[in-house]
């Protein structure tokens, strides 16, 4: 091959390669904006998801319904034969756990806090069964109406 060819050829490369990666960086950079957009709604979602998961576990934890719960007002029988799901109850024994060692007392946004502590340790399925536990609260509450009767006399 002479290097007249040789040179035009290895120069059509560099070209393509250059715009190459310049398409490339472009979809990207489109890719970034769509991402942060959506991670940022996303994240509003699962934050809100975490919440109500976190109270509905903590009002079934707290049954004298005084706000708070502690390593007495929980007990493993208690837990056991309460409606939180079983695969809850073995996610937060480490919460248990340490509120037994500690004789710790907590409120409603001690435990959220908590929770949002544990829920970073925990792996992606178990993350899942906590945010599913909030949809599935939502179901089974019953829905609270509110209506009044009046009677009407026909004369």
């Amino acid at each position: 091959m002479p290097i007249g060819d040789y040179l035009y050829s290895t120069q059509k490369k560099i070209y393509a390669n250059r715009e190459k990666v310049k398409n490339e960086m472009e979809l990207s950079n489109m890719d970034e904006h769509y991402k942060l957009f959506t991670l940022a709604k996303s994240e509003r979602i699962i934050n809100k998801l975490k919440t109500e998961s976190f109270i509905g576990i903590f009002r079934l934890l707290d049954k004298d319904g005084n706000g708070i719960i502690s390593s007495k007002s929980i007990s493993i029988s208690g837990i056991i034969n309460s409606a939180l799901p079983k695969d809850i109850c073995s996610l937060y024994n480490r919460l248990f756990v340490e509120m037994e060692e500690t004789s710790c007392t907590l409120n409603l946004d001690e435990f959220i806090i908590a929770s949002n502590n544990l829920f970073k340790l925990l792996s992606l399925p178990e993350k899942g069964s906590i945010l599913r536990f909030a949809k599935q609260s939502k179901k089974s509450e019953p829905m609270e109406l509110s209506f009044r009767v009046e009677l009407c006399s026909l004369t």
